[in-house]
């Protein structure tokens, strides 16, 4: 069974800040393909929680939280790499 992906508000600001329309593109697709978790590439657990987690896309990325039993992921933020980790 797929999981279905949510974009907080936040999310939505980063995407919308994002002034290349390609590159946008490219993260919400990526974002999207978070649907078949587990088996996604570039993924990787947040240290110092049990839940989240963060999807690399080049210098960029996206973090998000996995609820399994409600098979639903929330995307947080979609931020650049030296952003994101403040």
């Amino acid at each position: 069974m797929a999981y279905t992906v949510d974009l907080s508000t936040a999310a939505k600001r980063d995407l919308q800040s994002i002034g290349d329309d390609d590159l946008r593109g490219r993260l919400l697709l990526k974002a999207n393909d978070l649907q078949a978790f587990p088996d996604v590439s570039g993924l990787k657990k947040m240290e110092g929680s049990d839940t989240l987690w963060r999807r690399r896309v080049g210098n960029w990325r996206i973090t998000f939280d996995v609820m399994a039993r409600k098979k639903a992921i929330v995307v947080y933020h979609i931020k650049q790499r030296k952003e994101v980790y403040r």
